[in-house]
């Protein structure tokens, strides 16, 4: 799950580095990506609880 945090570090250290600013829409699609991935990690672990009960 730390591999999705890989592209967000890289713009943020190309931010502070190089003094690039990220447009807006790719600062709305980063923030896409990680929930959609938040959202599905969370709904594999109740669905893993569940079953154990």
């Amino acid at each position: 799950m730390t591999l999705y945090l890989v592209p967000p570090m890289a713009m943020a250290i190309a931010s502070v580095a190089l003094g690039e600013q990220p447009t807006l829409m790719v600062a709305i699609g980063a923030m896409v990506v990680l929930i959609s991935v938040l959202a599905l990690n969370l709904e594999r672990r109740t669905v893993v609880q569940v079953a154990r009960a």
